[in-house]
């Protein structure tokens, strides 16, 4: 885990805080199509399970292991922009504070680094406007990884 590109904030009882602070972070290679339709990840195939309005531009977003706690390890991406890197998903949720785009869709991208003992990687996410909180499940493996399109409302 890059610890180096995160501040650690207070934590409670089952939620660690983290926020992005390092602008020098590596970006992911992302594809697309004719259509300007997201389709790639560093050649790895996404499939956009969804697409969810967002009330905020700041939103903490919270993921864990949503199935069997096996080792899993993730990245994910926000907008080609590693957020979270090389991460073992654990039962304790780890909270991370993004800031989105209000001018375009914004992609959030699991993208699997190791699928633990069982596949594939399986994470709870939910995402937390101020406003509501939105839970989903993305999945990923080492050919598809599950995206997530947060729009501004």
């Amino acid at each position: 885990t890059n610890e180096n590109m995160f501040d650690t904030l207070p934590k409670t009882s089952d939620k660690t805080f983290l926020t992005n602070t390092n602008s020098k972070q590596d970006s992911a290679k992302l594809g697309y199509d004719a259509n300007h339709n997201l389709t790639t990840i560093n050649g790895r195939k996404i499939i956009t399970t969804s697409t969810t309005g967002v009330g905020s531009k700041s939103v903490v977003l919270y993921i864990w292991d949503d199935d069997q706690l096996d080792s899993d390890v993730v990245s994910l991406s926000l907008n080609g922009k590693w957020i979270l890197e090389k991460y073992e998903l654990q039962l304790t949720k780890k909270a991370i504070r993004l800031t989105i785009d209000p001018l375009k869709p914004n992609y959030l991208i699991l993208y699997a680094i190791s699928q633990g003992t069982k596949g594939p990687n399986t994470a709870g996410i939910s995402i937390d406007d101020g406003f509501t909180e939105k839970k989903l499940t993305l999945k990923g493996d080492i050919h598809t990884s599950e995206a997530v399109k947060l729009l501004l409302k």
